[in-house]
């Protein structure tokens, strides 16, 4: 693999005022820590793994367990997750019983600066008429009518409430997992500022579909566990999780469609995000704190603050130059376009340290040689990461082709700038 780094810092003048089997059961018919980027981790970082293959009176799956191990491992070798915070149960030691227990382990030990991801996989059941949806743990009946050892979503949902932890995201890979939330009312509010998010209770929930089957060799969860090892990102919030699964670069169909949202009846508030960390994100895409750990990421709007000169940094071929003007053409067309107060200019000077981090990593397709790039843009405030682009996934045939696409993709990219001119105000 070609990795093909482009960094570009630019600092910017404020130019106005600042304002096959089926996964399912069918239906009727500690204080502060080190830090990863800008944001200090808090608290235990807790993974639970319910997956499920063989059962005793359902039918066999093939995937659950091989599934929830790989990404467990992922998160393990590539995340920050205390190791003794993982919890496992597979197969037989995933019964209706030993599922309760484990949260109610979970209600025990947790802590209020604590984060918990939990995975699960297995069978799932929705009666279509009473909307009663519900996991099928190992012990669970076939019987529709008795539904002995079933666990209800709602059930799932209360629990999830009720922990300590200030930040709890589910992923389930099930039939009818998407009845976990509440898709009718959208996805989570859109997360602006990464630092604010993370002091803000989340209550979040992924899907591998609807309210609908889903198959035992999961699209999903192979996306999921490319999304997580390919990131080299800081940090990894759900939503852009959700949005490197649906936008993968690949020939297979991601059908049924996942969602995300935040988990119904619970406490949350609006724009909280659970985060995963990364412990080695790439040297380009890292976002290093401020010198002063207190300081705002709001811009110091001052005019009569020293000024610095413009800092244009990039690691790349001969083509450097070039791709840079480029990709900083199609920001300017993007900041007019979206009513943007910033100005950029190649030797701009400053008293606000805003800076773009536009980052490209190259791989060669197996098919006729072209380039494949994922790319990622990021917003800084004095160094501190406020948002980034969910990640773009272009196909071309040279390095300049491109950064023309990063442009145009840019131009638009209004959720983008959106944030932006929301952290400015």
């Amino acid at each position: 693999m070609k990795k093909f780094c482009i960094t570009l810092f630019v600092y910017c003048l404020i130019a106005l005022p600042l304002s096959a089997q089926i996964r399912g059961g069918g239906h009727d018919e500690e204080g502060p820590r080190e830090t990863a980027g800008s944001v200090g981790r808090s608290g235990k970082q807790w993974a639970v793994f319910i997956a499920i293959d063989n059962y005793r009176e359902k039918g066999p799956l093939q995937y659950p367990v091989k599934d929830a191990k790989e990404i467990k491992n992922i998160l393990l070798e590539h995340y920050y997750i205390d190791e003794d915070c993982v919890r496992e149960l597979y197969n037989r030691d995933a019964t209706a019983s030993a599922i309760r227990r484990l949260f109610r382990d979970l209600q025990n030990e947790t802590g209020a600066d604590d984060s918990v991801f939990i995975f699960h996989a297995g069978h799932g059941f929705n009666d279509e008429r009473t909307k009663i949806s519900a996991w099928i743990p190992y012990d669970g009946g076939e019987d529709i009518y008795a539904r002995v050892n079933w666990f209800y979503h709602w059930e799932i949902r209360r629990i999830l409430d009720s922990l300590e932890a200030k930040h709890v995201f589910l992923i389930s890979d099930s039939c009818y997992s998407g009845d976990l939330l509440d898709v009718t009312r959208g996805t989570p509010q859109t997360v602006i500022n990464y630092p604010a998010a993370y002091d803000k209770r989340s209550r979040q929930a992924m899907s591998s579909g609807v309210s609908e089957e889903v198959p035992d060799k999961s699209e999903f969860a192979a996306r999921l566990k490319d999304a997580l090892l390919r990131s080299q990102t800081p940090y990894l919030t759900p939503d852009s999780l959700l949005t490197r699964i649906k936008e993968a670069d690949t020939s297979i169909l991601l059908h049924p469609i996942p969602q995300f949202g935040n988990i119904p009846g619970a406490r949350f508030e609006n724009g909280g995000s659970f985060l995963f960390f990364r412990k080695n994100p790439g040297q380009n895409a890292a976002v290093q704190p401020s010198g002063s750990q207190g300081a705002s990421p709001r811009a110091n709007t001052s005019s009569s603050a020293a000024s610095q000169n413009a800092n244009l940094a990039f690691a790349g071929d001969s083509l450097a130059e070039q791709t840079r003007r480029t990709i900083l053409s199609g920001i300017r067309t993007a900041m007019r376009n979206n009513n943007n107060p910033l100005t950029l200019d190649d030797n701009a000077s400053s008293s606000a340290g805003y800076n773009f981090t536009v980052t490209v990593y190259l791989t060669t397709s197996q098919n006729y040689n072209l380039l494949q790039a994922e790319v990622i843009v990021s917003f800084l405030i004095n160094s501190r990461f406020i948002c980034e682009t969910s990640p773009y996934y272009i196909t071309e045939t040279n390095e300049n082709m491109i950064a023309r696409r990063i442009a145009e993709r840019l131009q638009a990219d209004k959720a983008f700038f959106e944030k932006i001119n929301e952290a400015i105000k």
